[in-house]
């Protein structure tokens, strides 16, 4: 399918969802770019997953799961939520954010992956320990669910309703990792000599990080702040949330990427296409998105 076809068979999708409750044109995501017939490639969100629990097993971080409802209408609810908290959540929110590595999943793809059983039904974020992914005896990850109601159907209307997924996850975080000493340390060991000197010197003399170590090293930075003085502490915060910016909230996150709307027409991020998105306009003159949803997730359906 070209890139004509493809917007061609997107505008289409995206107009039919506008009338209905469920929104059919997620699927289109689930399938992969070079494949002209749907469905997904067989196991790519699953692909996806298991690559952010290698790295966060690599880096020493607990791995954020996402979970994505079953159900195409509940997870587009979901991706509202999620991604306004992602959004709109504040820095204490980002800041937890980065201790981890996030990444979306069906709750099937959690079970296959921790080897562990979750509530059910599932709630809509875990806490995994990927200590033990692959290990040879058979062990499953430890699993830390996050308690949060999140509306099935209703979007989040304003920053203050974003709070309890804030809140939950800082209380799960201590649960699941122990203090944040203990994460800064795992994530110092885990950094090769030349890395972790280079940390060290953006901490003591403001020498430039690339944003990949910097966000890694967020717990061993937060552990630093207080013993700075109180202006070098609040530079190099910003930096650090500017990095946290640059990578998780302008790039797309393992099993999701981000869209836009302003009520009917959407937006499909995606770098690999013209102008970095995909898109569809519907002048249906009905829409209406709430301020903190109008950039959100999309995630993988199908798959």
């Amino acid at each position: 399918m070209t890139n004509i076809d493809r917007r061609t068979w997107f505008s289409s999708a995206v107009a039919a969802a506008a009338l209905t409750a469920v929104p059919d044109w997620l699927t289109f995501f689930a399938r992969d770019r070079q494949d002209p017939k749907p469905p997904a490639t067989p196991g790519l969100r699953a692909r996806q997953l298991r690559a952010a629990a290698a790295q966060a097993k690599a880096q020493g971080r607990p791995l954020l799961a996402f979970v994505v409802p079953d159900d195409e209408a509940a997870a587009f609810a979901r991706g509202q939520w999620l991604g306004a908290w992602l959004m709109h959540g504040g820095a204490s929110a980002r800041l937890d954010l980065a201790l981890c590595v996030p990444a979306a999943a069906s709750a099937a793809e959690l079970r296959a992956l921790a080897r562990v059983p979750l509530p059910d039904p599932a709630p809509a974020m875990v806490l995994l320990d990927a200590t033990l992914l692959d290990d040879p005896d058979g062990l499953g990850l430890k699993a830390t669910p996050i308690e949060v109601d999140l509306p099935a159907a209703s979007p989040p209307d304003r920053p203050a309703d974003l709070e309890r997924l804030t809140t939950a996850l800082a209380a799960a975080l201590p649960r699941h990792a122990g203090a944040l000493d203990a994460m800064g340390q795992r994530v110092r060991a885990s950094l090769s000599d030349e890395a972790a000197d280079r940390v060290l010197a953006w901490l003591t003399s403001s020498r430039k990080l690339d944003d990949e170590l910097l966000v890694r090293a967020t717990a061993w930075v937060r552990c630093t702040l207080p013993s700075m003085k109180a202006e070098r502490a609040r530079t190099a915060q910003a930096m650090l949330l500017a990095a946290i910016e640059r990578v998780w909230m302008q790039r797309p996150l393992p099993g999701a990427r981000w869209g836009r709307t302003e009520g009917c027409g959407v937006e499909i991020e995606d770098p690999e296409a013209p102008g970095g998105v995909i898109g569809a306009g519907v002048e249906c003159g009905m829409g209406r998105v709430p301020e903190v949803c109008r950039r959100f997730l999309v995630f993988y359906t199908g798959s």
